[in-house]
C-alpha cells in the first residue's frame, strides 16, 4: 500500500511563539497515532520483492553441498578421458565406450540467470554397449547430507551433440572400511534436453539414514550422479534412459532443500573462484600441473640416505592423508649440474615434526648424501605431481 501523508496538523514555528507549544504537541500526537496505524498496516511487498529476497538467500544452502557447480576449477587439466575427476569435484564415472569430461568456454557476453558464466562442463559418450554407464558425479561429503529430506538438484545443461536426454540421481554411500550399510538409491528424474541453454530442476525425495551402519574409513557419501548413458542392466536407476551416443553441457549445478521449480535457478549466483578453489582443495592439491613447460625449476631437494626429499605444503588441510599421483621425469641438481632423473617419487606421512598440511616426498631411485642440496626441475610437459585426498 502506498502511505497517504494527509492531515498533517501545522507544523510549529519559532516565529510565533505563543502557538508554538501547541503545534508541536499536536504534530508528536499525530506522529505516535494515526501515521503508526499506517505504518502498521504496510506491506512489505511494496517496498521489496520478500519471496525473491528469501529464495535467493536460500542459496547459502549450496556452500556445503555441491562444490565447483559453475566449473571454473579444473586443477587436474582441462579433459578427462576415462575414469577419473576432470573438473575438480566431477568424476567421469564410466565403464567401456569412449567417455570424456572437457572444459569448454562460454562465449562473451553469455547470460544464464544472474550470472555471466565463463566455463561449463561437456560430458561426451560414444561406442557403450551392453552393461556400460556414463556418469557425472560429485560426492557430497555426509551420507547424512539431506537424509529424510526432499531436495532439488537445480541448475542449466544442453545438448551438445547426439540424441538423448540426461537422468538425475541421488544414492547414498555408506563408506567402506567393514559394517557399513548398502548403497540406498533414491527414485531418479529425468531431465528433458534441448540444443539450447535450460535451466531444470529435479525433485529427490533422499531416504532416511535411521538404522543404517557407516563404515570405519569415514569416506561415507551422497552422490550426485547425472546419467548420460546406461545399458539395461541400469533401467531401474535410470528411468530406462539406454546406451546413448551423446554430448552434454552443465552449468550452474547445485541443490536447495525442498520443492522448487526451475525459476529457482533466476536466483542463483555462482560462488566465487577464490572461495570455491578452497573448497577444492580441500580434497586435492596440484603441486605440479600438469602442462608444467619443460625444465621449470619448482622445488628444492636435500640429500637423504633413502633418496633426496623435498617438503609439500598445501594452501589448506587436506581432508585426509593423500594419495601420491604423478608422472613424467624430474631432473635432480646438485650445485647446478644434473646427477640424476628421477621417476619414483614416495611420500612421507609419518614425520610428527610436520605441520598438518606439510608432506615429505622422496625420489627414492635417485641417491644423494646428507650433505648434498639441489633442485629438481621438469624433464617434460607431462611431468605433475598431486596429492589426492577424494572420497
Amino acid at each position: 500500500m502506498t502511505i497517504p501523508i494527509t492531515g498533517q496538523p501545522p507544523v510549529p514555528s519559532l516565529s510565533e511563539p505563543d502557538t508554538f507549544n501547541t503545534k508541536a504537541l499536536n504534530l508528536f500526537t499525530w506522529q505516535t497515532g494515526s501515521m503508526l496505524d499506517q505504518f502498521n498496516n504496510v506491506d512489505p511487498n511494496d517496498f521489496f520483492d520478500i519471496p525473491a529476497l528469501t529464495a535467493a538467500a536460500a542459496q547459502s544452502q549450496t556452500k556445503n553441498a555441491t562444490i565447483n557447480g559453475a566449473f571454473d576449477i579444473w586443477q587436474r587439466g582441462d579433459t578427462k578421458t576415462g575414469q577419473g575427476y576432470g573438473a575438480d569435484r566431477w568424476l567421469n564415472y564410466m565403464t567401456g565406450g569412449t567417455v570424456t569430461q572437457s572444459k569448454q568456454t562460454f562465449a562473451i557476453g553469455t547470460k544464464l540467470g544472474r550470472n555471466a558464466p565463463t566455463f561449463y562442463l561437456r560430458h561426451t559418450v560414444s561406442g557403450q554397449s551392453a552393461s556400460n554407464y556414463a556418469i557425472t558425479t560429485q560426492r557430497i561429503e555426509g551420507v547424512n547430507s539431506f537424509a529424510g529430506e526432499t531436495v532439488t538438484v537445480l541448475g542449466w545443461a544442453k545438448r551438445a551433440s547426439g540424441a538423448g536426454n540426461i537422468v538425475v540421481e541421488l544414492s547414498q554411500k555408506f563408506g567402506s572400511g567393514g559394517g557399513e550399510s548398502l548403497e540406498v538409491k533414491a527414485p531418479p528424474v529425468t531431465v528433458a534436453l534441448t540444443g539450447s541453454w535450460v535451466p531444470f530442476a529435479a525433485t529427490i525425495a533422499v531416504p532416511s539414514i535411521s538404522g543404517k551402519t557407516l563404515g570405519l574409513n569415514k569416506d561415507d557419501n551422497l552422490e550426485l550422479n547425472f546419467w548420460a548413458s546406461g545399458g539395461s542392466v541400469y533401467n531401474g536407476r535410470t528411468n530406462s534412459l539406454g546406451l546413448q551416443t551423446i554430448g552434454v553441457d552443465y552449468w550452474g549445478i547445485h541443490i536447495l532443500q525442498g520443492t522448487h521449480g526451475v525459476e529457482a535457478c533466476d536466483n542463483y549466483v555462482a560462488p566465487r573462484v577464490v572461495d570455491e578453489l578452497a573448497r577444492c582443495q580441500w580434497y586435492f592439491f596440484p603441486i605440479i600441473p600438469k602442462g608444467t613447460p619443460t625444465n621449470v625449476r619448482f622445488v628444492n631437494i636435500f640429500g637423504n640416505d633413502e633418496g633426496p626429499y623435498f617438503q609439500a605444503t598445501t594452501p589448506v588441510c587436506l581432508r585426509r592423508v593423500p594419495t601420491l599421483e604423478y608422472g613424467g621425469g624430474f631432473k635432480a641438481y646438485n650445485t647446478g649440474i644434473v646427477n640424476g632423473t628421477s621417476s619414483v617419487l614416495a611420500l612421507y606421512t609419518t614425520d610428527p615434526n610436520l605441520p598438518q598440511n606439510s608432506f615429505m616426498i622422496k625420489a627414492t631411485d635417485l641417491i644423494m648424501s646428507d650433505s648434498e642440496f639441489g633442485y629438481f626441475r621438469t624433464n617434460g610437459s607431462d611431468c605433475y605431481i598431486f596429492l589426492d585426498a577424494e572420497l
